[in-house]
């Protein structure tokens, strides 16, 4: 957006500074719709699984990735049975936790949605038809992965590590609700930390492609490095200065 933002609508998400852009966006002439960021706390009570009877276990993205890695007895199970399944994963930050446990990935997806994991995983070597396989997944997302890797022949298993938590449920309903109704011309994030949320807002498909056709609008080039990282395509990034709120492609 340039210059006057008179007639756009802006979803800002999870802000630090959420009081200062939402003035200066609804200054401008702009219709600022909220999105809170959730907290992601694990599932104290997941119990690991035997790993050993899948061919194909896949993580689902960063923050399963990590939750699962605080499950000390699930986390030492896999790494017994690394060498005799294949590891799939959602992103490279995710795929480096993997690397970091001594763990090789055989298949890495650097996109957030969940049908990318599900086509790469197809036209992987033998397909999927009948092969057993795990997928690590936030309560956010456990559903629409499971469904996809289903419809490409797998019979999955889930394992439910972590869950979004949000301070304000019925802020989160309404500013769905406010975004689906109507085109979101541009998507304000501040920092790297709060876009590393976006898979798990994306993890409903008719919202990440509402973004995806948005622009993103970031307070420095790191954050929208963090963007483009996550696999996210939106129209376009912009990258504004906290100063004085100029511009830059």
């Amino acid at each position: 957006m340039n210059g006057s933002d008179e007639g756009y609508t802006s979803a800002l998400f999870a802000a630090r500074h959420k009081a200062d852009l939402i003035g200066g966006l609804t200054f401008a002439g702009a219709r600022v719709i909220e999105l809170p960021v959730p907290r992601i706390v694990p599932v104290v009570n997941a119990d690991p699984r035997d790993f050993g009877e899948f061919d194909w276990i896949v993580f689902s993205g960063i923050f399963p990735t990590r939750a699962f890695f605080e499950l000390p007895s699930a986390s030492d199970s896999l790494i017994e049975f690394a060498d005799s399944v294949r590891i799939g994963v959602v992103g490279n930050q995710a795929a480096d936790m993997l690397r970091k446990q001594m763990i090789h990935c055989d298949l890495i997806s650097d996109e957030s949605r969940v049908e990318a994991i599900a086509s790469d995983l197809e036209s992987y070597e033998g397909g999927l038809g009948g092969i057993a396989l795990l997928a690590i997944a936030g309560d956010w997302n456990m559903s629409a992965v499971s469904a996809s890797l289903s419809s490409a022949g797998a019979d999955v298993s889930t394992f439910c590590c972590c869950a979004a938590k949000y301070d304000d449920p019925a802020s989160v309903s309404r500013g769905r609700s406010l975004a689906l109704g109507g085109a979101i011309d541009a998507v304000h994030i501040e920092s790297p930390e709060e876009a590393e949320f976006l898979p798990v807002l994306f993890a409903e498909n008719r919202i990440a492609q509402l973004f995806c056709d948005s622009t993103f609008e970031c307070a420095d080039a790191l954050t929208a490095l963090r963007v483009r990282e996550l696999g996210i395509a939106p129209a376009s990034i912009r990258v504004r200065t906290k100063k004085d709120g100029h511009e830059k492609p």
